[in-house]
This record gives C-alpha cells, structure tokens and sequence, in this order.
C-alpha cells in the first residue's frame, strides 16, 4: 500500500506535467508558453526540452511544411549549441530541402561534438555526412 500511495501522489502533484497533443500542434510558442507554466506550478525554471524541440521540427518536417521545419531546428541550434543530435537534425532537413553544402556543415559539425563526447550516435552522423558528401561529389 504504501508504494501504491507514493506512486498515485506522484502522479497527481505532475498531473499537468504532460505536454498536450493539442499544445505541441500549435507550435513552439504554445509549446513554450506550457513550460512556462510549469515553470510557476513548481517554483523552478522548467525549460522547453531539446528532444521536444527537436520533435517538432520533424513533425513539420515529416508533413511537409519545410520553412516551419528550418525555423524550428535553427531556433534548437540556437538553444542547444552543443548538441551533435541538433546539427543532425537540421543538416537532415537541409539536405531534403536540397541544401547540400550546408546541410554538409551541419552533419559535419554534428560529427565533431559527437567525437568529443563519445555520443552513441556518431556513427549515424558520420553515415549521414558521408551520405551528404557523396552527393556533392562529382
């Protein structure tokens, strides 16, 4: 029982924790805004994830809406500097928008943070940029 009790007041003081469907549709900006709240809910800065973030830049991505997809993942760049899994997943859409050299750049850079930190993708971006660099090869 007094597991049960432990794991049902877990469960209602995160009650709003869960990020909407409804919320991750609207956008980063409602994505943002619920963050936020939970920010003052719990008394703590909660910033927005990367992975979400970065979920939402594919979701655009995936239902073909290219410029949303790009603003999104530059706008993850912009908070996640550091991230070989954001590098990725611009130079991904970048190379389906058909921006080879840049997309190049990305997966490149993507590359170098993973090496430093022994990322358990690397591999993955090392296959993408050489997918990339094959195709700006002559």
């Amino acid at each position: 029982i007094p597991h049960m009790s432990i794991y049902r007041g877990l469960e209602e003081i995160y009650s709003g924790w869960k990020l909407p469907k409804s919320t991750f549709i609207a956008g980063l900006d409602a994505i943002d805004k619920h963050y936020q709240s939970l920010s003052e809910r719990y008394g703590y800065r909660i910033g927005t994830p990367e992975y979400t973030v970065n979920a939402l830049g594919y979701y655009y991505l995936n239902n073909d809406q290219m410029e949303k997809s790009l603003k999104v993942f530059d706008e993850n760049l912009s908070r996640f500097p550091e991230s070989a899994n954001v590098y990725d997943s611009y130079g991904e859409a970048l190379e389906k928008k058909g921006q080879l050299s840049l997309a190049e750049a990305n997966y490149s850079k993507a590359v170098e943070i993973a090496e430093k930190e022994d990322h358990p993708y690397l591999n993955v971006y090392v296959r993408n940029l050489e997918r990339v660099s094959k195709k700006l090869t002559p």
